[in-house]
């Protein structure tokens, strides 16, 4: 046991927390605690010189990280909620070491293709998490499905589940397409239709009409934000979608012209104000991104849910 713990060296506990970041983001604050870890082990790596700041990396990540903080401090005299901007700047320069912490952590091929590894394993295990959710209407921690239809795999109430699978897909794939390249295909298409079942819908402020051309239409169909009045008079009920679980699902408008008033409340944003305060015309720019697999999810789960009373009766 002693020998064991020998050999566990601050770079080898800076690739196990960076790995633990993202197996415990599932859990409500659970990248706290490898986060502040971090940031202390690389304080004491500091303090102790084992880090060359000097570095091309450590240079190019100071310049990234320069390049998000000068913003915030320009803002922080006029800013909407001073505390709060300050406290973003304060963040920015402790996640700064947190970067050069997991850095030190990955200095050698060996370590990149280690966390690789790893991160393939967890990865793999919520991708199927989450088609056994779909699959069977609850994951492996007992996470339901959304209402809605959402596939949510581990991540419950949050569109975190298609947002890490996609974003740490090329993390998992690098090596397997060109070892395997037929199965890192496969796991695209998987990973692909999770994330469109995670509740990918998006309302798209189109300002200048040219979304339709830029946006890949594989999976996806475009549509207008018509009046709340308009759509109920359709009565297309079973394609409504819901704000959040558990709650009735409402016509787009009404969904999206919440979206931008919480904005306007919570950030100041002057430009959400106009666009509210010209919402008849400001509407017709919004373009609603409807994945078609979860339109095909929706109507489904309104079917199953108007049968259920005639079942019973």
């Amino acid at each position: 046991m002693t020998s064991f713990i020998r050999s566990i060296t601050p770079e080898l506990a800076a690739r196990f927390l960076g790995l633990m970041l993202v197996v415990m983001q599932p859990f409500t604050g659970g990248a706290r605690p490898p986060s502040v870890l971090l940031l202390l082990l690389g304080i004491w790596l500091l303090f102790q010189k084992r880090i060359d700041l000097n570095s091309i990396a450590a240079r190019r990540l100071a310049s990234v990280f320069a390049l998000l903080l000068l913003p915030v401090l320009i803002s922080l005299p006029g800013s909407f909620n001073p505390v709060g901007t300050a406290s973003v700047a304060l963040v920015l320069v402790l996640f700064f070491i947190v970067g050069l912490t997991l850095m030190q952590g990955l200095t050698a091929e060996d370590d990149h293709a280690w966390l690789q590894r790893w991160l393939t394993i967890v990865l793999a295990i919520w991708l199927a998490d989450g088609f056994i959710q779909y699959l069977f209407g609850r994951d492996l921690l007992g996470v339901p499905m959304g209402s809605d239809g959402r596939m949510m795999g581990p991540f419950p109430d949050n569109l975190h589940f298609g947002l890490f699978m996609t974003v740490l897909m090329p993390i998992m794939l690098w090596r397997m397409v060109k070892e395997h390249p037929l199965a890192a295909i496969a796991i695209i298409a998987l990973i692909g239709f999770a994330a469109g079942m995670s509740g990918g819908l998006a309302y798209v402020y189109d300002i200048d009409g040219l979304f339709a051309k830029r946006c890949n239409m594989a999976q996806v169909e475009l549509e207008e934000v018509v009046p709340a009045t308009e759509q109920e008079a359709l009565g297309n009920r079973e394609i409504w979608h819901s704000p959040a679980r558990g709650a009735d699902r409402q016509p787009d408008e009404v969904i999206l012209k919440s979206l931008v008033e919480r904005h306007a409340r919570y950030t100041g944003s002057e430009r959400a104000k106009e666009i509210l305060e010209n919402w008849g015309t400001e509407r017709k720019k919004f373009v609603k991104v409807f994945p078609t697999e979860y339109r095909r999810a929706l109507k489904e789960l309104y079917v199953a849910a108007q049968a259920k009373p005639a079942v019973a009766a």
